[in-house]
């Protein structure tokens, strides 16, 4: 009887005959596991291997070819959850705590340490079904391959260590794949972890200003901002557009008291530039700066108001590919959530964070 399992015995022999070049018994092999039902998808991939002609991209799907049927998944299947670890200890511990307030339960773990960090007493209290693997840092890609083959489950999901799940993150996964039968995948609408403040910065005087984006990330613990009106230079400063304005999300250290930044005068001697700064959606008033030096330190005061004018910013809702260079990129990407990717819809590519 053929092992069923894609990752079983047969994977390690394909992976060796590929290594040694030797490509009419790779090819026999590969003719010899379509007959017997082996994943078409792992097949193609050493296949594409053997071709001396440009193949199609192995990533590139037309999305107008026929509904593929590849059948339902089994009721309450088994989840094998998949973590690929880099000396990033911190984070797994945050990623077991959510797994733990799972509201579906019928998973097991498997964690495959690729750095040198010692995982066992971090896993030692974990309560379900646990694997741990030690790896030689083969790569990303290569360790999730050993760790799917020691799967026993139905599903299989990919997690990176510094995810953090909802309660019902893997339900609502499992239930996409369960109500359509031409799925292969399900990923879910990911977000930043951290929440971002809008903040606004506008010169109601003379001259040209910019803000210091180096001297802003120095001040935060998760180091990201996104501009959204002016122009963001190699030379690490934030830049007014024509209208004399900046407006950015940033994602601020929850619960402190003020944020300090540098702001840097442009233009002749003589001008007068007031900035005028406010956080969108706190409801607090602007406050009004006067600058009279090239380079003055801004300290502002955040309230309780402020910060409950954060919002959590979308970091992937699927992947797209460029029709040109055949890159993937992320949809959704630093965008507020307005419900624009409320309802289920087909991509075509998914990000590796969290796809079952």
């Amino acid at each position: 009887m053929f092992d069923q399992n894609p990752n079983g015995r047969f994977l390690p022999l394909l992976r060796e005959l590929q290594a040694k070049g030797a490509t009419a018994e790779l090819l026999a092999l590969i003719k010899h596991l379509k007959k017997a039902g082996y994943p078409k998808s792992i097949l193609r991939a050493f296949e594409l291997g053997c071709s001396c002609e440009s193949p199609v991209h192995p990533y590139r799907y037309d999305c107008e070819d026929a509904v593929r049927h590849l059948g339902q998944i089994v009721p309450s299947p088994r989840v094998s959850v998949i973590v690929v670890v880099y000396d990033s200890a911190d984070h797994l511990e945050h990623l077991l705590q959510t797994l733990q307030c799972q509201s579906y339960t019928n998973y097991e773990l498997i964690i495959v340490n690729n750095g040198e960090e010692d995982l066992s007493g971090l896993l030692s209290s974990w309560p379900g079904s646990i694997q741990l693997i030690e790896a030689a840092n083969p790569g990303f890609a290569e360790a999730n391959n050993i760790g799917l083959e020691k799967v026993t489950g139905d599903v299989l999901l990919l997690l990176n260590p510094d995810t953090e799940l909802q309660t019902e993150t893997i339900k609502e996964l499992v239930h996409a794949l369960e109500i359509d039968s031409t799925a292969a995948a399900a990923i879910p609408l990911i977000y930043f972890s951290r929440p971002f403040y809008k903040l606004s910065v506008t010169n109601i005087g003379t001259g040209y200003f910019a803000l210091n984006s180096d001297s802003m990330l120095a001040e935060l613990q998760y180091k990201k901002l996104f501009v959204r009106d002016g122009e963001r230079r190699d030379d690490g400063l934030i830049y007014c557009n024509a209208s004399q304005h900046i407006s950015l999300d940033i994602a601020l250290n929850a619960e402190s008291e003020c944020f300090v930044f540098e702001v840097l005068l442009f233009g002749s001697p003589g001008q007068q530039p007031c900035l005028q700064i406010a956080f969108e959606g706190s409801g607090e008033r602007a406050c009004l700066i006067s600058i009279d030096q090239p380079k003055t330190i801004v300290r502002l005061s955040l309230t309780k108001r402020v910060h409950s004018s954060s919002r959590y910013l979308i970091n992937n809702a699927g992947s797209a590919i460029r029709p040109g260079t055949l890159t993937p990129y992320d949809l959704g990407f630093a965008e507020v959530n307005h419900g624009q990717f409320a309802t289920r819809a087909y991509r075509e590519a998914l990000v590796a964070a969290a796809p079952c």
